[in-house]
């Protein structure tokens, strides 16, 4: 990008080219998964961001060293089109899906809009991305600034909680496989993150402490997306509004990682430290706790 016009606008045209995928991806999941294999495709397809953040943290000190920041996106670029391939191929005897007129794309919006399982899950889903990103985009701020360690070994610290994260998802979906409810996995990740969100700020706790309650959070809510998202194809309204709940699962998400960050940072500002960010960490845990109990009430399926 020659300006930082032109790198905004790439910038938009990038998360236009992501809520392609997020939206379009859990539908495809839906119609080439085998009915027994749902739950674990699902739970496969939740570790896409914890994963990639994972990846990326590891890898970029190596790559940042060898080609630049310029040659990293690069390097994503060319994963990306390579990925095209092998994703047409396995999707190219798929029957299209009917080309709806704008009419029927606004009523379908509003059925889905009015629909409460839609709703519920996308509250809990963003109240889990409000919680998970907060915690890792401070969690190397507080490695540094208030432990002391290097800027490579936060790093590293840092790729460990994604990780976690993935494992978390993994669980998820062998619990969900093996007959777990989803609402009581949404209801226990939502009570072990609020209780760790307040270790993990603490000034009281030693750093090995703090950092290992970073872990269980990690693990823990990782079953909450695995979980959400297997929920969907159950809870949409009818088949064909899959996709617009998967929507309105992004836009949950999306809304939970706008706010969170900034308002941990500002309450952080406001009064001098870290030891009050479990306040908004605690509200979005009750939120997702909340919406697990609501599922509970939607009906012995879910």
């Amino acid at each position: 990008a020659p300006n930082g016009a032109a790198l905004l606008v790439s910038r938009f045209a990038e998360g236009v080219g992501f809520l392609m995928a997020v939206v379009s991806i859990p539908s495809l999941i839906a119609r080439l998964a085998r009915p027994a294999d749902v739950k674990l495709a699902f739970a496969l397809w939740g570790t896409y961001m914890p994963a990639g953040q994972a990846l990326m943290l590891l890898a970029s000190p190596t790559l940042l060293g060898l080609v630049g920041w310029r040659g990293l996106w690069l390097v994503n670029a060319a994963l990306l089109a390579l990925y095209a391939a092998p994703m047409w191929y396995a999707t190219r005897r798929l029957a299209a899906t009917t080309t709806e007129a704008p009419g029927r794309i606004l009523r379908d919006l509003a059925a889905t809009l009015r629909a409460p399982g839609p709703l519920v899950l996308a509250f809990a889903f963003g109240c889990y991305s409000l919680q998970y990103l907060t915690v890792i985009g401070f969690l190397p701020t507080i490695l540094i600034e208030r432990e002391g360690l290097s800027v490579a070994t936060a790093g590293f610290l840092s790729a460990l909680f994604p990780a976690g994260n993935v494992i978390g998802n993994l669980s998820g979906g062998m619990l969900l496989h093996a007959g777990a409810r989803r609402w009581t996995l949404i209801a226990a990740a939502s009570i072990v993150m609020g209780l760790c969100g307040v270790g993990i700020f603490s000034l009281a706790l030693p750093l090995w402490p703090a950092y290992a309650l970073a872990l269980l959070f990690a693990v823990a809510g990782g079953m909450l997306p695995a979980t959400v998202l297997g929920a969907v194809p159950v809870l949409a309204p009818a088949p064909r509004l899959v996709p617009a709940t998967n929507g309105l699962l992004v836009q949950g998400s999306n809304l939970g990682q706008v706010i969170g960050p900034p308002a941990v940072g500002a309450l952080a500002a406001a009064t001098g430290g870290w030891e009050t960010a479990p306040i908004v960490l605690a509200a979005a845990a009750l939120g997702s706790l909340a919406a697990a109990l609501v599922l509970r009430r939607l009906g012995r399926h879910v």
